[in-house]
């Protein structure tokens, strides 16, 4: 509202500023004139209204012509009462027209800025009736996240107008839980407002250790290798072994020392994750891969045949079959071109 009276009191001082600059140049064309005005209006004024200047006498032809009144004397005059009831004092053009539109325009800007208020205030009474108060708030979407961390988060609470809920506002404050990778605020009228939340994949956690070489933190990362948290405990997603962690804050990417593995580690989740498999640990040394499926079932290789063994396929089919024979412990030892066996341990 104080924008469009700002606006409007500028658009005032623009017409008053273009009114005062046409008064000065008015104002110096009839100094330039001088106060005779110009040879044609002198000549005009010595001739008289009606008459022509190029005549010098009357015409002897017509002796009664100057005892009958001219009805052309009679326009001029009102025409020159006309002039002067609408123009100013030393000038030469009609500005009191000009007056009256800018006093109109002034009023149709005040009326228009009435009604601007009048449908403000409308819009404020409709907001604050108790019919719109929120009711429910459910969330949607989320696992590792409670709904009363969300709730909190968002800082909405029932009672309050459903329009005064700012969804950008409420969004940016529960993402600021890493665990949340994006939010969508939907308001239902009258009276409920969705939270749909979609979580962040956790897709590898790293051993944090002291200078002592305790473990002081398992810090867990999503697939680019963002820091989402770190725990005292260990969660249920791939650990990732024999790396040292240098740095890990939240919101960053984890620093390493082993950068080489580290790479091969994500790479190889990253594929497990695209051949609907899942290991519970994984240890890269050199080219050789040893990865837990359960605590006593493990596939053993090299580096790229595993890679290729997912990819194909065939690591899941045999993985599936021994899930079916009930079998749970043992060792699946990966060789070239798909070659693939195992030696069960009682």
């Amino acid at each position: 509202m104080s924008e469009q009276i700002d606006k409007i009191k500028e658009e005032e001082q623009r017409d008053d500023t273009e009114a005062a600059e046409e008064m000065n140049e008015l104002s110096e064309e009839t100094e330039a004139d001088g106060p005779g005005g110009s040879e044609e209006e002198n000549e005009y004024e010595t001739a008289g209204p009606g008459e022509d200047p190029e005549e010098d006498g009357d015409d002897p032809e017509d002796p009664e012509e100057d005892d009958a009144p001219d009805p052309t004397d009679e326009e001029a005059e009102e025409t020159e009462d006309d002039a002067a009831s609408w123009e100013e004092p030393g000038s030469s053009f009609p500005l009191r027209g000009k007056k009256r539109s800018r006093k109109h325009k002034k009023k149709h800007r005040l009326l228009r800025l009435a009604a601007v208020i009048a449908i403000i205030a409308a819009l404020v009474a409709v907001a604050n009736l108790s019919y719109f108060d929120i009711k429910e708030i459910p969330v949607i979407g989320n696992k590792a996240v409670s709904d009363e961390d969300i709730l909190k988060d968002s800082q909405l609470e029932p009672g309050k107008s459903i329009f005064f809920v700012n969804p950008w506002l409420t969004k940016s404050r529960i993402k600021k839980n890493l665990l949340i990778e994006d939010v969508k605020i939907d308001r239902k009228l009258p009276t409920t407002v969705e939270i749909i939340v979609t979580e962040r994949d956790l897709v590898a956690q790293f051993v944090k250790k002291s200078k002592q070489g305790t473990v002081t933190r398992y810090v867990v990362t999503d697939q680019t290798g963002m820091v989402v948290k770190k725990y005292k405990k260990k969660r249920k997603v791939t650990m990732v072994d024999d790396l040292t962690v240098t740095k890990a804050e939240p919101g960053k990417k984890i620093e390493v020392k082993e950068s080489g593995t580290y790479r091969k580690s994500m790479e190889l989740i990253r594929t497990m994750r695209e051949g609907d498999l899942y290991f519970k640990e994984i240890k890269i040394q050199g080219s050789r891969v040893t990865a837990y499926i359960y605590d006593d079932l493990v596939c053993k290789g090299r580096y790229r045949n595993l890679i290729h063994m997912i990819k194909s396929g065939e690591l899941k089919a045999v993985v599936y079959r021994l899930y079916q024979q009930d079998v749970s412990k043992g060792t699946i030892n990966i060789g070239d071109n798909n070659y693939c066996s195992f030696t069960p341990e009682n």
